[in-house]
C-alpha cells in the first residue's frame, strides 16, 4: 500500500542556500532507502511537503521530521493511501538559488517558479493543489 502525507510547518531559524543544499544531500540517501519520494518546498522559513511511499516509512520519516527541532507548528493538512505517486522522482525547490546554477543542482526543481509565473504544473493531487496554494505569491 502507498500513503501520501503533506504537512506544512516553520522553520525554527531561517535556511541558507547553503543549508537547504545540505538538508537535501543527508536526506535523499534515506529516503531512496526507505522508498520515499516527494516534493519539498521552502520559502521564507516556511516548509511544505509532501512525502509519498510505503506507509510505515512514510508515517516514520514523518515522526523523524517531527522530532526534528529545525521545525515547529507542524500541521498535517493531507495523509491517504494512494495507488500512485504524484511525485516520483524526489525533488527540493530552493527559494535562495538562481541562474543556471540553480538549475543544475541536483533534485532542484522549479514548481515554484512555475507557480509564481503562472506556467502549468501538471498534477491533479491534493498535495499538487496545497503545494500550489503554497507556492502562490502573496498579495
Amino acid at each position: 500500500m502507498l500513503f501520501s502525507l503533506t504537512y506544512f510547518s516553520s522553520a525554527t531559524t531561517e535556511f541558507s542556500a547553503a543549508d537547504l543544499k545540505q538538508l537535501l544531500a543527508t536526506v535523499r540517501p534515506r529516503n531512496a532507502a526507505d522508498d520515499i519520494t516527494g516534493m519539498l518546498l521552502y520559502h521564507d522559513g516556511s516548509f511544505a511537503q509532501a512525502l509519498e511511499g510505503p506507509a510505515e516509512q512514510v508515517r516514520r520519516t514523518f515522526d523523524r521530521i517531527c522530532l526534528d527541532r529545525r521545525h515547529r507548528g507542524i500541521y498535517v493538512a493531507f495523509e491517504d493511501e494512494i495507488t500512485e505517486r504524484a511525485f516520483p522522482d524526489w525533488a527540493m525547490s530552493f527559494r535562495d538559488l538562481g541562474g543556471a546554477a540553480a538549475r543544475e543542482a541536483e533534485g532542484f526543481s522549479t514548481f515554484v517558479q512555475d507557480v509564481r509565473a503562472g506556467r502549468p504544473v501538471p498534477g491533479d493531487t491534493a498535495p499538487h493543489h496545497l503545494l500550489r496554494a503554497f507556492s502562490r505569491p502573496v498579495l
